[in-house]
């Protein structure tokens, strides 16, 4: 396969998987703010579900 022309590799396929649970506690008193600003402008969850 022609490495230079791959396509990029989804995020999904690399990342470390986070529950609702575990990005509450990676934000700590930030995420009430954050959440209100996600709901706001991506009120479909579209950019980043969790």
């Amino acid at each position: 396969m022609d490495t230079e022309h791959r396509a990029p590799a989804q995020l999904e396929e690399v990342a470390v998987p986070f529950r609702p649970a575990d990005w509450r506690d990676h934000y700590g008193p930030a995420w009430d703010r954050l959440d209100a600003a996600r709901r706001r402008y991506d009120p479909d969850g579209i950019l980043v579900p969790g």
